[in-house]
């Protein structure tokens, strides 16, 4: 009978144990958009897919299967930033105040918490996000 019992314990504290050690992975989106009265561009990027949509002239709404290396890269550029902070990011031009540029905005969600930049020109993005917002897009250049 004791050694059942030191089993039951042991099977209990080992699993209890496992369950401690696992890593909850960050759930994320990220969404890329630049409009402007005439048109509209949105990328959305999650784990499993990359969608781009595009309204205007060229109106079109493409889906493609998210690469893994792709994803764990986009990850680690956010990662290294400070989502608190991203509203913060600012740049000087105002092109899109005069429609001589698409405004542009970039949001995040992780775990079911939204950040947003503020809004800035398509092509001129704050110096902070500019290699993630490379990667977006030439990540959404892949979609065919």
């Amino acid at each position: 009978m004791n050694n059942f019992l030191y089993v039951v314990i042991f099977l209990t504290l080992n699993g209890g144990c496992n369950q401690s050690n696992e890593i909850q992975e960050d759930v994320f989106e990220v969404s890329y958009e630049a409009n402007t009265r005439g048109s509209s561009y949105s990328c959305i990027l999650t784990n499993k897919s990359i969608k781009i949509s595009s309204q205007g002239l060229d109106s079109k709404t493409r889906t493609e299967e998210m690469n893994k290396e792709d994803w764990n890269s986009l990850i680690k550029l956010i990662n290294a930033l400070n989502l608190n902070d991203l509203e913060g990011f600012t740049n000087s031009s105002n092109d899109f105040a005069l429609d001589k540029a698409r405004i542009a905005q970039l949001s995040i969600s992780k775990n079911e918490t939204q950040y947003q930049s503020s809004t800035f020109d398509e092509g001129n993005p704050p110096g902070e996000l500019v290699v993630l917002i490379n990667k977006i897009l030439s990540l959404a250049e892949t979609v065919e």
